[in-house]
C-alpha cells in the first residue's frame, strides 16, 4: 500500500515495499527509509539503506531497487535540477557538482523531519504551494549536507549517463512510441547515429543491450499501469508493444520473478491485508 503524488515534473512516493527494474532518469532522486531497510544496486553494486538514512541518487545513474527481507516503508523523491534555473551562476554550479555522485547519508534528525514535511504535501490540493514546499526542502537538505559534511557517510562515483539530452531524447522517443514496434534503427535515426554506433552507445551507458533496454521500459510501464487500473493483462500487453499476451508473460515473468496477473493479484492481497488490520 502507497502513496504517490505527481506534479508537472516531480513525485512524491510512499510505499510500505519498493521494488524496480533496472533504469535512469533525469531527475535527481532522494530516498528515505522510514522503516526497516531498503536495498539499492547501484552500477551492480548493492547498497543497505537503513532507517532513518537518506540515499540520493544523481541524475543518469542505472539503478535499481531490490524487495526487502522484511517489512519496510520508504519516501521516494525526484526532481530535476532546473529548479536552480533562477539561481546565479556560482549557485547552479554548486548544485551541478553537489548532486554529481551519489550520496549516502547518516541518520540524522533534520533530515527526517524534512522528510516527515514532504511526506505531507500529498495531502495537499494546492498544486502551486505542494512544488514551493519541494523546491524549498530540497534547498533545506542541501544547506543541511553543506553546512555538515559528516552527515554524507559513503560518496559513490556512478557511471552515470553524462550526456544526459541524448538520453533523455531516446527516452522520450521510447515512452511516446511504447506501444508500437520500435527498432534499433529507428532509435540510431532519431538520434542521428549509425546503428552500430546506437547499439554500442545505448549498452555503454546503461549496461544492457538495446533489447534489454526496451524491455525494462515495456515492463515498467506495464507495471505502472498493472498498479493503478484495472486494464486486462491483454490489453496492457499490446498498450505496452508486445505483439502477443505469451512474450508479454514471459518477458515480464523473467524481469519480475512473477506473471502480470500474480503480480497484480499481490499488489490486490496486500492492500487488503492493510485494510482489514485497520
Amino acid at each position: 500500500m502507497g502513496e504517490d503524488k505527481e506534479g508537472r515534473n516531480w513525485s512524491i512516493i510512499v510505499r510500505d515495499e519498493y521494488i524496480s527494474k533496472k533504469h535512469w532518469h533525469n531527475e535527481l532522486e532522494f530516498v528515505f527509509v522510514i522503516s526497516g531497510s531498503l536495498f539499492i544496486n547501484i552500477d551492480d553494486i548493492l547498497y543497505e539503506i537503513k532507517e532513518g538514512e537518506t540515499f540520493i541518487i544523481s541524475r543518469g545513474t542505472v539503478h535499481y531497487y531490490i524487495e526487502p527481507e522484511g517489512k519496510s516503508k520508504v519516501c521516494i523523491v525526484k526532481l530535476p535540477l532546473d529548479f536552480t534555473s533562477g539561481f546565479s551562476k556560482e549557485t547552479k554550479e554548486y548544485f551541478v557538482k553537489f548532486y554529481k555522485d551519489v550520496l549516502l547519508i547518516k541518520k540524522d534528525q533534520v533530515m527526517q523531519d524534512i522528510f516527515h514535511v514532504l511526506q505531507g504535501i500529498i495531502g495537499r490540493k494546492n498544486s502551486i504551494i505542494q512544488e514551493s514546499i519541494l523546491v524549498s526542502k530540497i534547498i533545506d537538505i542541501t544547506v543541511n549536507l553543506s553546512e555538515y559534511p559528516d552527515l554524507v557517510k559513503n560518496r559513490v562515483i556512478s557511471k552515470s549517463n553524462n550526456d544526459s539530452e541524448i538520453m533523455e531524447r531516446m527516452l522520450s522517443y521510447l515512452n511516446e512510441h511504447l506501444n508500437e514496434k520500435i527498432t534499433l534503427t529507428e532509435i540510431a535515426t532519431h538520434l542521428g547515429f549509425s546503428e552500430s554506433y546506437c547499439s554500442k552507445y545505448i549498452k555503454k551507458k546503461t549496461n544492457m543491450n538495446f533489447l534489454e533496454y526496451l524491455n525494462n521500459a515495456r515492463i515498467l510501464r506495464a507495471e505502472e499501469i498493472l498498479r493503478t487500473t484495472d486494464t486486462s493483462v491483454t490489453e496492457i500487453a499490446y498498450m505496452t508493444g508486445f505483439t502477443s499476451i505469451q512474450s508479454f508473460n514471459r518477458v515480464f515473468k523473467s524481469l519480475c520473478d512473477v506473471s502480470p496477473s500474480e503480480y497484480r493479484k499481490r499488489l490486490h492481497d496486500k492492500n487488503h491485508d492493510i485494510l482489514d488490520k485497520k
